[in-house]
């Protein structure tokens, strides 16, 4: 596969025996969105392999891990989007405090 064939936006897959949790980010105009998609991986009458978004009673505890790591997953690329927001050269200039306006004084 070439660069050119490569998707530019491959998601981030957690598993759990026959589920798959794939996180997609999503750059938008006021930062990254995240969405997500579960399946369950089956094997057919013919032994091929198969996915499905229906679960069974056995994947309903399994599902609820997954969503769980995947929330942790999703809050810990948000910390490090504000973390490297938070620049040095982004911090306010001495003399002036995070608190106090910018306009003239009267």
């Amino acid at each position: 596969m070439t660069d050119k064939e490569q998707p530019k936006n491959q998601p981030k897959n957690l598993r759990e025996g026959a589920l798959n949790l794939a996180i997609w980010k999503n750059d938008g105009e006021h930062g990254p969105k995240f969405s997500s998609n579960l399946t369950r991986s089956y094997k057919d009458q013919e032994g091929e392999w198969q996915k499905t978004s229906q679960l069974r009673e056995q994947d309903q505890l399994p599902a609820s891990r997954l969503f769980s790591r995947g929330h942790d997953h999703i809050r810990e690329q948000k910390q490090e989007r504000a973390k490297a927001e938070r620049s040095p050269s982004q911090k306010p200039s001495q003399g002036q405090s995070q608190g106090q306006s910018q306009g003239p004084s009267r």
